[in-house]
């Protein structure tokens, strides 16, 4: 189990000769707490929340995970860690346009090694909870911006992962849509999940139990 997210000295930019996108950030994240983290456009959200998802690689200084640092791995452990304890949750929720609602959430489950049959059972539950059931059999381009992007929260929950980032998962969303997925944020910290959100919505700062700003 995961005790704390530890950053330590962290920095990142996209190329040696460009200016840091953030540096020197250091931040204990709490385990079943709802983090959100807030800066104006351009100041990194995003970015640290893909360096926390170990899609990107910090160009200094390193992240914990309890006592063991997951900075500096190779791409093949990075994408193992993320399958197996990384949830992520897009702004545009970017599904599988050739797979259906259910296929989407499936094929989470599968990766990080779950049985078929669990996954399906699993998915279905998700699917049902969201109430976007009745969708199951639909792809991405017959959905609407809120069903989808409540399919992307069924995907990143399905494996049920110990680590839940959302980057600007509301962003698109009408106000009932928007609900849903922060009572899920709320749910899943209850549960004892490290939930990480980027978002702008300053309206919904009040359910995360800490805000964090960027640049820290």
């Amino acid at each position: 189990m995961i005790e704390a997210i530890v950053l330590e000295q962290l920095a990142f930019r996209y190329r040696p000769n460009d200016a840091p996108i953030f540096e020197a950030l250091h931040h204990s994240f709490p385990r079943g707490a709802v983090t959100a983290i807030v800066g104006a456009s351009g100041a990194g959200k995003s970015t640290l929340l893909y360096v926390l998802g170990l899609m990107l690689t910090p160009t200094h200084g390193s992240i914990r995970w309890g006592e063991w640092s997951v900075t500096g791995r190779s791409d093949r452990e990075r994408s193992r860690l993320r399958a197996a304890h990384i949830g992520f949750v897009f702004q545009d929720s970017l599904l599988d346009l050739g797979r259906s609602a259910l296929g989407n959430v499936m094929e989470a489950a599968l990766l990080s090694g779950l049985d078929r049959r669990i996954a399906e059972k699993r998915a279905t539950r998700l699917l049902q909870r969201f109430d976007v059931a009745h969708r199951a059999n639909h792809r991405p381009g017959e959905l609407s911006g809120g069903q989808a992007q409540r399919i992307a929260m069924c995907r990143a929950l399905v494996k049920e992962p110990e680590i839940l980032l959302a980057d600007e998962p509301t962003g698109n969303l009408d106000t009932d849509s928007g609900d849903v997925v922060w009572n899920a944020f709320r749910a899943a910290a209850d549960q004892g999940r490290f939930v990480i959100v980027a978002t702008h919505d300053t309206s919904r700062l009040h359910l995360a139990d800490e805000v964090v700003r960027v640049p820290m």
